[in-house]
């Protein structure tokens, strides 16, 4: 990092007078491991020092500090996110925003305003307990706000909409350590950009979101296909009748009690019990070796939903390396060929079975009923939301070739039938290595970068997935 050490970059902060509630700390220390762990320990980025940020005021300070001596920072709340762009970030400072975990419900109006040091789990008992539920993502480790700036998608996306779809009002950070109040009324422009490509433009210290009443359980029916059924389960899935009530996951991953590819699939309807096997029958006909079914309220779904598989899934420190498709149409010969890749590749790298590839398959009503220049976002229409995740032991470098090769393969294959013109990727799945267009959207991006060079003219938030300052 040229123009300032790491030693002098601890002196300038340690020369500042803190609130109370914030906290310095330098490698070596628990602190700093606390305020840095991430859950992706893959291309992760690396800090001379954290500041646990137990104010605005100090946010701001800290801000316009490293904006003036040109120290570059992430700031950041759960530390979920695992583009590699990230690991530019070297010798940097982290802005650690968990101590800022306030939280409000205004019962009567229905809104809820979070800090970014809030995840999705410290919402979810106190909305339902207020009588409301929220769209959210399926992983309750997840900072809440950080899953908004890209678009937040998950099983409410048919009913509900994205989370910008909730979205009413943020306190935003800039790069001058300025705080602006943004909504459709207040810095309209900046409102608009946040909500699909929000880390490049600033710190959200706060966001206020609009409730939903709840209006019913949920059911949710976990199954496990061999690998002999594959194909008659994707020609099923791609021609299921996915109503605005649906969202159903596919995982092709490798089963270690069989020692063969396998599918496992989490449908989870909006609705009773009966009602949701009925329509389920086409998937549920095929015969799957492994089948549970659980009716649960909001508060319980993403606990219960997806064979409990929450809590490990949120576990820190592992590598998973991520390459990201969104489609926009169903096509089951495209996913019958990807599970014969998948196949081949853990033949082949048996140390890297812990590869998989999931299938989001969210019904989008609720988003595609949104006009699409409301916000930044560009793929309201996307009927599946790819991952392709791989994970291999630290340093087994032969493991992570093969998953690279293969996974580039799989990401070609799933956007040559994706319905859009081309690769098209959800920002908060992005690898990294994508062009802009096929994150942000060429009709978008020209007044992205326009509002980009307005509010961030320095650049100082360019470690996700970042906007350019200018186009060719």
């Amino acid at each position: 990092m040229a123009g300032i050490t790491r030693t002098s970059i601890v002196s300038l902060l340690s020369d500042q007078s803190w609130s109370a509630n914030t906290l310095l700390s330098k490698p070596g220390a628990s602190e700093f491991t606390e305020a840095t762990a991430r859950w992706n320990s893959y291309q992760a980025p690396t800090y001379a020092a954290a500041l646990s940020v137990g104010s605005e005021e100090d946010l701001t300070t800290a801000v316009t500090l490293a904006t003036a001596h040109k120290i570059p920072f992430l700031a950041t709340g759960g530390r979920h996110g695992y583009g590699s762009t990230l690991g530019k970030l070297q010798d940097g400072l982290a802005l650690d925003l968990s101590p800022l975990n306030n939280m409000t419900i205004d019962a009567s109006a229905g809104t809820l305003t979070v800090g970014p040091g809030v995840i999705l789990s410290d919402i979810i008992e106190p909305v339902f307990k207020a009588g409301y539920q929220i769209q959210t993502g399926t992983c309750s480790c997840v900072g809440m706000i950080g899953i908004t700036l890209g678009a937040g998608i998950g099983r409410l996306v048919g009913t509900n909409g994205l989370m910008i779809d909730a979205l009413l009002s943020a306190r935003v950070v800039t790069a001058t350590g300025k705080v602006l109040e943004v909504s459709s009324t207040s810095n309209p422009d900046l409102f608009w950009a946040i909500r699909g490509a929000g880390q490049n433009f600033g710190i959200l210290t706060s966001a206020t979101y609009q409730l939903h009443p709840v209006t019913s359980t949920y059911t949710s029916v976990d199954l496990i296909f061999p690998a002999d059924l594959h194909v008659t389960f994707f020609n099923a899935l791609a021609s299921f009748n996915i109503s605005a009530k649906w969202a159903i996951a596919a995982q092709i991953f490798f089963n270690t009690d069989t020692g063969e590819p396998a599918i496992m699939a989490s449908c989870v309807y909006h609705g009773p019990q009966d009602e949701a096997l009925a329509l389920l029958a086409p998937i549920l006909d095929l015969g799957p070796v492994y089948r549970t079914v659980i009716e649960v309220p909001w508060n319980r779904l993403n606990a219960e939903a997806a064979f409990g598989s929450d809590t490990e899934t949120c576990i820190r420190g592992s590598i998973h390396d991520i390459y990201g498709v969104t489609l926009r149409k169903r096509t089951a010969e495209t996913w019958i060929s990807v599970f014969g890749m998948l196949s081949k590749f853990y033949e082949s790298n048996p140390d890297a079975r812990g590869s998989v590839v999931l299938f989001e398959v969210w019904a989008n009503h609720a988003a595609v009923a949104v006009p699409d220049d409301e916000t930044a976002y560009p793929w309201r229409d996307a009927e599946v939301y790819m991952i392709i995740q791989g994970t291999w032991p630290p340093g087994n470098n032969s493991a992570q070739d093969a998953f690279t090769a293969t996974a580039r393969e799989v990401r070609a294959t799933l956007a040559s039938t994706s319905g859009y013109d081309d690769l098209a990727v959800y920002v908060n799945y992005a690898k990294g290595d994508e062009k802009l267009e096929q994150i942000y959207g060429a009709r978008k991006l020209p007044r992205l970068v326009e509002l980009k060079r307005r509010y961030d003219p320095d650049n100082v938030f360019r470690f996700h997935h970042a906007l350019p300052m200018g186009l060719p």
